[in-house]
């Protein structure tokens, strides 16, 4: 069959300890709404997971979110008016530029690098800037640098930040430093974060966002009104698992750096360009020069067809990334890689 690096799914088994926990809660049970916010105990077990964002904020607030998608939407449609523009990295997530179209607003892709770009593509238009760091799909970590002038920027022309965080604690190596937009521009930055893959948990749809009180209280009418509320049983359950999931979270951003790493020599052996990954589940592939003529769906096709390995083409992160491939090695165990290694030096 096909190797499967195109899903951002990990393939990697959830912590026994929750489905413990899941399992004892299950019996006692009343699968009954959550209130808005969420359940309370989860909100607290929130609040310490995110001590170091949470104390960056003058009166913060947390509201449990059905996943990081509904959070980033319901922050979207709360705050968004038509014609508003978003600034987003060139390199960014599609459901991004969904959200802004149903939201009748306008995705503005730019290089972030290009600090002097940046801010001379705001106009008053501009609402709003997504920060994605470590970013899906390139792996890259924003500088403490690029963060502060995003902060500055923000303030200056009175926009909001968007802080995609899911992928914040699967980190490679301890000398990783990934600074916190929300240390520069507290009162305009929202953070939203889920379980989905640093808990290995997508099915569970479970997210928060946090903020500063005035913010988080409008986004969650909006919230409310999409999702009555998250799952209460996974709430709860993931209430009692945080506070012990460091043990886990340690091995897993280990294991996902193991498979950077193994993934990567495949594609240095085949003499092809990369992006090295700090963090995440994703390498960023240039296509080679000898396939340039295909565009990067007809890569993907080839690759599928040829070698029976899948992707997904850079053209879906972007207008300016159809020559870039990503694949997901968070999908692929050990065994995996090394039969996509087998099946890729045949090309």
């Amino acid at each position: 069959g096909c190797i499967r690096a195109d899903i951002g799914e990990p393939h990697y088994s959830p912590s026994k300890k929750f489905s413990e926990i899941l399992k004892n809660i299950i019996p006692d049970e009343k699968f009954e709404y959550a209130p808005t916010f969420g359940v309370p105990k989860l909100i607290e077990a929130v609040k310490f997971f995110e001590y170091k964002k949470y104390e960056n904020f003058r009166s913060p607030q947390i509201c449990i979110t059905a996943g990081a998608q509904a959070g980033i939407f319901s922050v979207c449609n709360a705050v968004l008016s038509k014609g508003d523009e978003i600034l987003v990295h060139k390199a960014y997530y599609p459901p991004y530029k969904n959200i802004a179209t149903l939201c009748d607003a306008k995705l503005i892709d730019i290089d972030f690098y290009d600090i002097e770009l940046l801010e001379s593509t705001i106009t008053k238009n501009t609402k709003m800037i997504i920060v994605n760091s470590p970013n899906n799909p390139t792996g890259e970590i924003f500088s403490e640098e690029i963060l502060k002038k995003i902060a500055q920027y923000a303030q200056k022309h009175n926009l909001l930040i968007l802080s995609d965080d899911v992928y914040d604690r699967l980190l490679f190596s301890e000398n990783t430093k990934n600074s916190h937009i929300s240390e520069f521009a507290p009162e305009r930055t929202i953070a939203c974060n889920s379980v989905s893959k640093s808990l290995c948990l997508t099915g569970a749809r479970i997210g928060w966002i946090l903020g500063e009180k005035n913010l988080i209280s409008e986004i969650a009418k909006v919230h409310r009104n999409i999702n009555s509320c998250p799952n209460s049983t996974f709430q709860s359950a993931i209430a009692d698992f945080l506070p012990e999931s460091k043990e886990f979270l340690d091995m897993f951003s280990k294991e996902l750096e193991m498979r950077a790493q193994k993934i990567s020599t495949v594609f240095i052996n085949l003499g092809w360009e990369f992006i090295f990954p700090k963090g995440g589940m994703y390498i960023w592939v240039k296509i080679p020069f000898c396939y340039n003529e295909m565009s990067g769906e007809e890569f993907v096709s080839f690759l599928i067809d040829t070698v029976g390995v899948s992707g997904i083409p850079g053209g879906m992160f972007g207008k300016e990334n159809d020559e870039y491939v990503r694949f997901c090695f968070g999908a692929l165990r050990g065994e995996e890689i090394e039969e996509l290694r087998k099946r890729m030096s045949n090309l």
